[in-house]
């Protein structure tokens, strides 16, 4: 996932975060493990700086599910 992440295509990157969305819709021991394991909170911080609203909705949709 990270690689998908920075991706140079716009759709492989909102797909990968769709799919990070869907991931996170777990329980609150299963997201923080998610977490813990791949990193990815810089990763998507950085994302969201510089790419598109249709990326960065599904950041915020991450987001959300890691504070349930």
């Amino acid at each position: 996932l990270h690689k998908l992440m920075q991706h140079p295509k716009k759709p492989v990157r909102k797909e990968t975060l769709w799919i990070m969305s869907n991931i996170t819709t777990g329980t609150p021991n299963q997201i923080s493990t998610f977490f813990k394991s791949f990193d990815f909170m810089e990763k998507l911080v950085s994302l969201i700086q510089n790419d598109s609203v249709e990326v960065i909705k599904f950041f915020y949709e991450i987001k959300l599910n890691k504070n349930k």
